[in-house]
């Protein structure tokens, strides 16, 4: 299994903070194995969605889809309750276990430090009229994913705005909209929302940017704004296959990694099988002083992930033989896997937010260095204190039109 301490491992080469130079407390089992589940199913994901769009950018919030999907699993029962947690890299971890680790990873992400940002983390469930649930069900949900209920008249336009306008509350705005409609017998809605807005430890002059060329996967190319950082010190790894650097935001909690191929002719599912595999096995370089040229972006993302989720082993719970005999008496299945994500960097940090909706319906030696990021690459945020967690991924097939500037 790839693990988050394995795909972020170049982090270990970022200065000290205070938090990390401290003892920390140990980690339950159950929190290491959620971010490392939720890592490798974050992967798994966008070699899925990236190879079904070849030369399209994917942004993704594996912290939010696997929280979205745990909530879901709480109510599942048997074999549907074993395709959820195999898909999240929990084998058969208990419900309790379960709903502990989630909590205790939400805390310790949300917990504010001395400096910095912390992501926002909100989870909601809302309910079809009539609709009657297992009370230790709801209790979960509240107690361990801080959840509110509400119950909405689904036949009703209001209740699509009612869950949208949450949603934009919960992402500052930078999440408009998750559903446009919802059949009237719908039982169920879960969403959860993540939104983090970091600045950069240390910023990009903006008078350094510059448009420059950036080469896409089809050989063209566009003119895009490259933010310059000279002779930096950050942590910095390189492999025949790529380079790789860590840049620490305020705080220094969280990080961003941008993962640069060497080569961009090939299908992010093939360089991602090699590359992370190298990451697992190559230990991270100290500090060196790097001169980065990164594109300055802004994108959304959106998907109907149904269709990847069965590819990736979920087909049961979309299914008439599901079973969520823990969720209500009423026979329910998975409908829907709505995701949309924006994604803002740019010289002062980065603001970055994901929904996710899931529908229930019925049945080396120091060396100056250079990183020019011309061309496809992938972007990671995350912890950089233990447990390593995955908040977003991204690949970047295409920076898009020249983002405005600060």
């Amino acid at each position: 299994m790839i693990g988050l301490s394995i795909l972020l491992g170049i982090a270990n080469g970022v200065l000290p903070s205070a938090a990390s130079a401290k003892e920390l407390p140990a980690m339950p089992a159950s929190v290491t194995a959620i971010s490392d589940g939720l890592a490798t199913f974050g992967v798994r994901l966008l070699v899925e969605l990236s190879t079904r769009q070849p030369g399209h950018s994917v942004v993704v919030s594996p912290y939010g889809l696997a929280t979205a999907l745990a909530m879901t699993s709480q109510g599942a029962a048997g074999a549907t309750r074993s395709t959820l947690t195999d898909l999240l890299g929990l084998g058969e971890m208990a419900s309790g276990q379960l709903a502990d680790g989630h909590q205790m990873l939400r805390d310790t992400l949300t917990t504010p430090g001395a400096t910095g940002s912390v992501p926002t983390i909100a989870n909601s469930l809302w309910a079809g009229q009539g609709m009657v649930f297992a009370e230790s069900f709801l209790s979960q949900q509240r107690e361990a994913f801080g959840a509110t209920f509400e119950t909405l008249h689904f036949e009703q336009p209001e209740a699509v705005k009612r869950i949208n306008d949450w949603v934009a509350t919960a992402t500052s705005g930078k999440i408009s909209k998750i559903v446009e409609e919802l059949p009237a017998t719908t039982p169920l809605v879960l969403v959860n929302a993540v939104h983090f807005k970091g600045a950069w430890q240390v910023p990009f002059a903006p008078a350094d940017t510059k448009e420059q060329p950036f080469t896409l996967s089809d050989g063209s190319q566009r003119m895009v704004p490259l933010m310059i950082r000279r002779n930096a010190s950050l942590a910095y790894q390189e492999m025949p296959d790529y380079q790789a650097v860590t840049l620490p935001y305020d705080g220094e909690r969280f990080g961003l990694t941008v993962v640069l191929p060497t080569r961009n002719s090939e299908m992010p599912s093939a360089f991602l099988e090699r590359t992370f595999n190298h990451l697992s096995v190559s230990p991270p370089n100290l500090l060196r002083p790097v001169t980065l040229s990164l594109p300055r972006l802004s994108l959304t993302f959106d998907a109907e992930l149904r269709s990847a989720l069965e590819v990736l082993g979920a087909g049961l719970v979309f299914t008439s033989s599901a079973d969520f005999s823990a969720m209500t008496t009423t026979k329910v299945m998975l409908d829907r896997v709505l995701h949309a994500a924006s994604l803002i960097v740019d010289e002062y940090g980065t603001e970055v937010a994901a929904a996710t909706a899931v529908m229930v319906g019925r049945s080396l030696v120091l060396r100056a260095t250079v990183m020019t990021v011309d061309r496809p690459y992938y972007l990671l945020l995350h912890t950089l204190d233990e447990p390593r967690t995955l908040l977003f991924l991204a690949y970047i097939a295409d920076p898009g039109p020249l983002a405005p500037g600060p």
